[in-house]
């Protein structure tokens, strides 16, 4: 893999990242620290940087009203849509690596709206925290699993078949949410279900972020630590085998990751499309499709991208905006504009 493949950019950005990717994760990591700063000062509240700055390192009284918001509600908020951003572009980029496609995510192919439809039956419930996890990782497993025996694919490589199966799966699986929001009380559980699914990050409890570094955090880690098996396997499966790789267990490692990332995502907040397939494409602009740099560039890519889409979330109008509406408003376009513009992209 020391070539780029056809169609692969070649300019001398792209020679500097696959070269001193070491810089590259540098740089995105000052982007990463710069726009959570930003993110604590920017909402209904405006707080300056010097305020920020001197509640971060204790020097202001942690009582005071701007305190509270920087470190009860702001800090956390920001790190739990870094962590599910990073979560949700690992796995939509490990999923892609391992079909040879670059429209895979896990929304795409169904795990997303399954794991939505397995939430919101623990919320029509009344279930609490630990429940809902579970049905969402239920759901979501299980509509992943339910795409693949449709689509008959034995192997790893992608298909027309496969996106069409998980757009089948996801718009079944969309079908049983509205069933189950039109069961529910609208005057109880119905707005719960309907604002929940938009994706916010404004229900976050210290329970959320605990879960959130198990589920999340846990797999994507396993993620990038096997990016040079999921480097490999893009190749092709029997390239992979070749060179002495156990290609069945990596898919089945890859696909439960990816599977416990995006249920616990939607636990957390809700259902956000678009961070999973949007992020790993642009970002294998700038690297090209080495799994070894691309993976560890789309987690702080994700991060960077999900924290800025929900500080405009709840900055743009006096009500928050669902996140979920914000990334879906910006990553729609981008996409269509890499398609017209960056068709040989992938290969």
């Amino acid at each position: 893999m020391t070539e780029p493949p056809t169609g692969t950019p070649t300019g001398s950005g792209l020679a500097v990242v696959r070269h001193h990717p070491t810089l590259f994760y540098l740089v995105l990591l000052f982007l990463l620290i710069v726009s959570a700063f930003i993110a604590l000062g920017t909402g209904p509240v405006t707080i300056s940087p010097v305020y920020i700055f001197t509640a971060l390192t204790g020097s202001s009284a942690s009582g005071t009203n701007p305190s509270s918001i920087i470190l009860d509600i702001r800090f956390t908020r920001i790190l739990a849509a870094g962590i599910v951003g990073a979560g949700l572009s690992v796995s939509g980029a490990a999923l892609q690596g391992m079909f040879r496609n670059p429209l895979v995510s896990s929304h795409i192919l169904g795990i997303t709206p399954g794991a939505g439809f397995g939430a919101a039956i623990a919320i029509l419930m009344g279930a609490p925290l630990q429940v809902i996890a579970l049905f969402s990782f239920l759901g979501g497993i299980g509509a992943l699993f339910l795409t693949i025996l449709l689509a008959g694919i034995r192997g790893t490589s992608g298909s027309l078949m496969l996106i069409l199966c998980g757009i089948i799966c996801g718009a079944l699986f969309q079908a049983l949410t509205a069933l189950v929001k039109y069961l529910a009380d609208p005057a109880d559980r119905l707005p719960s279900i309907v604002f929940w699914l938009m994706g916010s990050f404004n229900h976050l409890t210290p329970d959320l972020i605990l879960y959130s570094l198990v589920f999340i955090v846990l797999p994507a880690g396993v993620l990038l630590a096997a990016r040079w098996q999921i480097s490999l396997l893009s190749l092709g499966e029997e390239h992979a085998q070749a060179l002495g790789l156990d290609v069945r267990m990596l898919v089945l490692l890859i696909v439960i990751a990816s599977a416990l990332i995006a249920s616990a995502a939607v636990a957390i907040a809700g259902m956000i499309a678009w961070v999973g397939l949007l992020v790993p494409n642009v970002v294998r602009i700038l690297t090209g499709p080495d799994f070894r740099i691309l993976l560890p560039a789309s987690a702080l890519c994700g991060a960077i991208y999900l924290i800025g889409a929900d500080t405009l979330a709840r900055s743009l109008t006096f009500y928050e905006i669902p996140v979920g509406i914000i990334t879906a408003m910006i990553g729609a376009p981008v996409l269509i504009f890499l398609i017209r513009k960056e068709t040989g992209w992938w290969q």
